[in-house]
């Protein structure tokens, strides 16, 4: 591909990484990577992330699209690459879920419960929080690494299926339903 898609979904707030994740894609632009990256969701981040994208010509690679009717969501999910989530906390995001399912490579902190399902190098790249450095290594390598790309984003829609899929919930609630009969 001519460039790699990044993905954010959430609220532009400091403990969502959104910090590190906007120096981890000047380091990209520094080195001429080419991506571009589309923050989904709003918050108190957003005037800073505003200035930010200006103050490092990041504007024509970096878009805060704000937060985006459900029925487009799963366009730009199918459209990135890649789905970033450097969060210092989280139970198991449902975002996360919504990347992996619809096949996106992710790069994610160790948090919550994400490595209860995905496991770093296999499914995701994991990352510890508040690692800028981190964050842009696994970005860059991701970039450079379409095998590694491939297979994260494989198996992450494997571990979707194994676990968060419809038809899955439905039989659980279905199990619930008649336990309380």
């Amino acid at each position: 591909k001519d460039k790699t898609n990044f993905l954010f979904v959430g609220w532009l707030e400091k403990e969502k990484g959104i910090i590190e994740l906007l120096n981890a894609l000047k380091f990209l632009k520094e080195k001429k990577y080419k991506f571009e990256c589309n923050f989904l969701g709003n918050g108190t981040l957003m005037g800073f992330s505003n200035h930010f994208i200006k103050e490092n010509g990041l504007d024509e690679n970096v878009f805060l699209r704000g937060w985006i009717e459900p029925s487009r969501i799963r366009k730009f999910y199918k459209s990135s690459d890649i789905f970033v989530l450097p969060s210092w906390s989280e139970g198991m995001p449902n975002s996360l879920i919504e990347a992996i399912s619809c096949g996106l490579a992710s790069i994610v902190t160790d948090v919550g419960m994400i490595s209860n399902y995905l496991k770093n190098y296999e499914s995701a790249l994991i990352l510890p929080t508040q690692n800028i450095d981190n964050l842009k290594k696994s970005m860059e390598k991701l970039i450079l690494d379409n095998d590694l790309l491939q297979k994260l984003s494989k198996n992450g829609h494997l571990i979707s299926k194994q676990y968060f899929s419809t038809e899955l919930g439905l039989k659980n609630m279905a199990k619930s339903i008649k336990m309380l009969n």
